[in-house]
């Protein structure tokens, strides 16, 4: 499985399951092909490490209680390059910093999961600590 099978799984997964939260979980497309891409999507917003999958529901009336929800994903046995991983961390501390929640998961279970408030996967602390013990340029999962 690749992780756009992965992603593509969940996405469908939770739009069969959950028909009223249309538009409320969506992937930001911030992958580039070449250096030209990547500047212009810089200037236009799009940050490095933003999680595969954004999810909020607004509770209520009181919009103070939004919830957000960012979700990477990964398959297991696959490498990704070290940095990328970092700044997908970092951008996941940031959100929690926020009030919001992250998770790295490598199942489609535990993503979906994650957008019931059942929070599993790893956390930013257990990436950190994977990234401690792997001191290879590539970070397997």
């Amino acid at each position: 499985m690749t992780e756009d099978q992965l992603l593509s799984g969940v996405v469908l997964a939770h739009s069969q399951q959950h028909p009223q939260k249309r538009g409320q979980l969506f992937h930001p497309a911030n992958e580039r092909n070449h250096a030209l891409q990547a500047m212009q999507a810089k200037a236009k917003g799009i940050y490095k490490g933003v999680s595969d999958l954004i999810y909020f529901e607004i509770n209520g009336l009181d919009l103070r209680s939004t919830i957000f929800i960012g979700v990477e994903l990964k398959v297991v046995g696959s490498r990704h390059e070290r940095h990328t991983v970092e700044a997908q961390v970092e951008w996941g501390e940031t959100l929690e910093g926020q009030g919001g929640h992250w998770r790295l998961c490598t199942n489609k279970e535990d993503a979906l999961a994650c957008f019931e408030f059942d929070f599993k996967g790893f956390t930013t602390k257990e990436v950190r600590a994977i990234l401690a013990v792997q001191k290879t340029k590539t970070i397997k999962f």
